[in-house]
């Protein structure tokens, strides 16, 4: 029975024992690590979970591997599920390639899953390959964008300055042509020196007419 059980649960990612509880596959998907320009392998993970739903597919399935009724199918699987029920205290119940069940003190069942052969989950060198014509995405801040925006952006800003240079040109000028008349107006004054009018002086005698 428990071979049986353990080519169900792999051929269906999970198995459902009758009010014992739930066995699930789970999927670990696989990662990258650009720094170390590694894939790490997509990983399984067994779970345990003592909820079920009640299904025949796993009663159906022992039936035709063991060419009989449903009603035969279904006293062996709960012949099978009291077995791990009736478990006492430090005793385990072993289903090979999954794991197995044990009880504590508290009469609380325990799954404890199989540790899977890591060499079938190596990682591999990934390097990042960058097409220029294609569309990348990346991060701006905290903003996630493509390189396809950031580009139209860029272009637009660039646009936006172009547009405006005779404005920067137009001001560059009129500062010079101030600086030029200062200067010019410098210069004749310190030529030419003072501009003020000058008085007329008084006209006192300094001399007399002697006859």
């Amino acid at each position: 029975m428990q071979k049986l059980i353990a080519n169900y649960f792999y051929s269906n990612n999970e198995c459902v024992l009758p009010t014992l509880g739930t066995l699930s596959l789970n999927i670990i998907p696989a990662t990258a690590t650009f720094g170390e320009q590694q894939m790490h392998a997509p990983k399984h993970e067994i779970v345990f979970t003592e909820t079920s739903q009640p299904s025949n597919k796993l009663v159906n399935y022992l039936a035709s591997m063991k060419n009989i009724t449903t009603t035969e199918a279904t006293k062996k699987l709960d012949l099978f599920v009291s077995e791990i029920n009736s478990l006492q205290k430090n005793e385990e119940f072993i289903l090979p390639s999954i794991g197995k069940f044990s009880k504590d003190e508290n009469e609380n069942i325990f799954f404890t899953a199989v540790a899977l052969n890591p060499n079938f989950y190596q990682s591999v060198i990934a390097e990042r390959v960058i097409h220029p014509t294609d569309s990348h995405t990346m991060l701006v801040g905290e903003k996630q964008t493509n390189t396809t925006a950031m580009a139209e952006f860029l272009a637009v800003n660039e646009t936006k300055v172009k547009s405006k240079w005779w404005i920067w040109a137009l001001v560059l000028l009129l500062i010079s042509l101030a600086i030029i008349v200062f200067n010019i107006n410098k210069g004749i004054t310190g030529f030419y020196g003072k501009t003020n009018n000058i008085e007329k002086s008084s006209n006192t005698k300094t001399y007399r007419i002697v006859k």
